[in-house]
């Protein structure tokens, strides 16, 4: 690049910045530019915000430019084509968007683009796409939306049984797109998961009622998760949205221990993501299976409790955290998740 102070303006330099390439406009993954970011994007790049029509930061956003509220937008430019302050105003208010909502350092300026002013070379900007570029998603999101059927409730029923039992229940949370699922955890949006048991008639139905509820709850973020809060024993905090992969992994179990009359009762919870992977991304699928388990009791003769009924209800929450909360400084552009 050329962008450098007493250089003359090249077309090539703006429509790098902005598109990734001398030409403009076609969407380019091998470099960081504000269509990457800003724009629809590809994998985990891309917040899918408008390109034609950027607003530069409010006052008390921490812009420190002076170009607040101007309008500016985003077009490839061409040779002998003027560039002008709107386009600069464009490029530096998606940017600096893009960075607040990251907590990040805005890109400050000494005199605010606009007509017959001196234009200012910002040296270090590619430095700030590159910033902007690795903090996508790394914002969570703040408010939860009311999204229906987020709580289902599964009865687990055993008439008198003396042998070791299990059930499987399953949930899933989905997007109608792979673009929708990857635009949410790219804004900084995650998904919890609460499981809680009640209902438990007897001791043997308690065993596992207690170890359920003894597990909490869990946040997936887009590489990782927040792991359960409560007492796990099978704490798996590497994984998220990004990299659970298409098969089940456990992330979480709470249990009785060896040795204890209850041994063996309680959960494990995995999840994995497959489906519409839209333009990169990893799925639109977040399937969440729940293993629950009823030890036979100790060695020897068998206590009473071993042929007791399993009577209790499992119920799985889930709930969307958007990044794009009230108040943020983008918009949301995706579908809201939905659960089965």
């Amino acid at each position: 690049m050329t962008y450098s102070s007493q250089s003359v303006i090249q077309y090539s330099d703006y429509n790098q910045l902005v598109w990734g390439s001398t030409s403009g406009g076609a969407l380019v993954t091998t470099n960081n530019n504000i269509n990457y970011i800003w724009g629809p994007g590809y994998g985990n790049r891309g917040l899918n915000q408008d390109m034609s029509s950027i607003i530069g930061l409010p006052n008390n956003q921490g812009s420190g430019s002076g170009y607040n509220d101007t309008i500016g937008y985003l077009s490839p430019v061409t040779t002998a084509q003027t560039i002008t302050a709107q386009q600069w105003i464009g490029f530096l208010s998606a940017l600096n968007r893009a960075l607040y909502h990251q907590n990040q350092s805005n890109v400050s300026i000494a005199t605010a683009p606009g007509f017959n002013r001196t234009i200012e070379v910002i040296a270090s900007v590619q430095t700030y796409l590159n910033s902007a570029a690795s903090g996508t998603g790394s914002t969570r999101g703040y408010n939860t939306r009311p999204i229906p059927n987020g709580a289902k409730s599964f009865p687990w029923i055993v008439a008198n049984t003396a042998s070791n039992q299990s059930k499987t229940f399953n949930r899933a949370c989905y997007w109608p797109t792979g673009n929708d699922a990857r635009w949410f955890y790219n804004s900084g949006g995650f998904i919890r998961v609460t499981v809680t048991a009640s209902g438990a008639t007897n001791d043997r139905s308690a065993a596992v009622a207690t170890s359920i509820n003894d597990l909490g709850q869990i946040d997936i973020y887009g590489t990782s998760n927040s792991g359960f809060t409560g007492n796990n024993q099978s704490e798996n905090k590497n994984k998220g949205y990004w990299n659970l992969g298409s098969t089940y992994t456990i992330l979480g179990g709470r249990y009785s221990l060896a040795g204890t009359t209850y041994a063996g009762s309680g959960l494990l919870v995995s999840m994995r993501v497959n489906g519409n992977t839209g333009d990169g991304g990893a799925g639109n699928n977040l399937d969440i299976m729940v293993n629950l388990y009823s030890g036979f009791g100790s060695t020897g003769s068998e206590p009473a409790w071993a042929t007791d009924n399993i009577n209790l209800t499992l119920t799985v929450t889930i709930d969307a955290f958007d990044g794009a909360y009230s108040g943020s400084v983008i918009t949301r552009t995706w579908a809201d998740p939905s659960f089965s």
